[in-house]
């Protein structure tokens, strides 16, 4: 089950907006650590700007970044893109960690498994 939550403060954005940015949402979300809650926030701050606030709550860390634009979809693609990089470089690091951990294991040409050096 996803766990997603979108808000709207002082906007009402159309149809094709809100289908749009719960679109990008699900896509970010299985994007996420497993177990995350995934929560964007928009506001109408003036007759032409809008700022937006999106977190992801995992249990591993918490990502999150604000943006401004004149539209609630420009927005939400901003939000993507800079919680996109956090979520690129948390599983680079994460990874990076798994594979020094297994250097230290060399193949066993004998029996096909691996040996501890």
């Amino acid at each position: 089950m996803q766990d997603i939550s979108i808000s709207y403060t002082n906007c009402s954005p159309s149809e094709n907006s809100e289908r749009f940015i719960r679109d990008l949402m699900e896509r970010l979300y299985e994007e996420s650590p497993s177990n995350s809650h995934l929560k964007l926030s928009i506001t109408k701050v003036s007759d032409d700007g809008y700022s937006g606030v999106l977190s992801i709550n995992s249990e591993p860390q918490t990502f999150s970044a604000i943006a401004s634009a004149r539209t609630p979809s420009i927005i939400a693609q901003q939000l993507v893109e800079r919680i996109r990089r956090q979520l690129d470089s948390w599983k680079l690091n994460r990874f990076r960690g798994s594979v020094r951990r297994l250097k230290h294991l060399k193949p066993n040409r004998q029996r096909g498994g691996l040996l501890s050096s």
